[in-house]
C-alpha cells in the first residue's frame, strides 16, 4: 500500500520498484494506482475500508508504507483485516463505548480499554 505513483517523489518510486523486484511473485500490489484507491490526509474511514478490501482481495500478508498519512492508514487497515471489516459502516463496531462507570470497552472485541 502506498501513495499514488503520480504524486510520489521520484526517490519513493525507485524504492517501490526495488521492493517490487525483490518480492517478485510475492508482490501483491500497490494501493493508490486508481483515484478510488487513495489515502488522503487524516485517513478517512472510506479510504481505510477501500485499502482493507484491496489488501484482503490481494491476500496480502505484509503492508509496507513510506510515512505520512498512509502509515496511519496502514495501522487502521491491519485492524480492519484482523476483524474482517471491509466497509466504513462496519468500522463503527470497533469504536470504543463508555460504560456508566466510565471504563471504555470495544463492542466488537469485548475488551476493556485502558485510558
Amino acid at each position: 500500500m502506498q501513495e499514488s505513483p503520480h504524486e510520489t517523489r521520484p526517490r519513493r518510486r525507485d524504492e517501490i520498484k526495488k521492493i517490487r523486484v525483490a518480492l517478485s511473485s510475492h508482490y501483491a500490489g500497490l494501493f493508490g494506482q486508481m483515484p478510488s484507491h487513495q489515502m488522503p490526509s487524516h485517513t478517512p474511514c472510506r479510504a481505510v475500508a477501500a485499502a482493507a478490501d484491496a489488501a484482503h482481495t490481494a491476500d496480502a500478508d505484509l503492508i509496507g508504507t513510506f510515512g505520512g498519512s498512509i502509515t496511519d492508514g496502514a495501522k487502521a487497515v491491519q485492524l480492519c483485516l484482523a476483524n474482517d471489516i471491509r466497509t466504513p459502516e462496519a468500522m463503527d463496531a470497533l469504536r470504543p463505548a463508555k460504560r456508566p462507570d466510565g471504563t471504555l470497552v470495544s463492542a466488537a472485541m469485548g475488551l476493556e480499554l485502558a485510558v
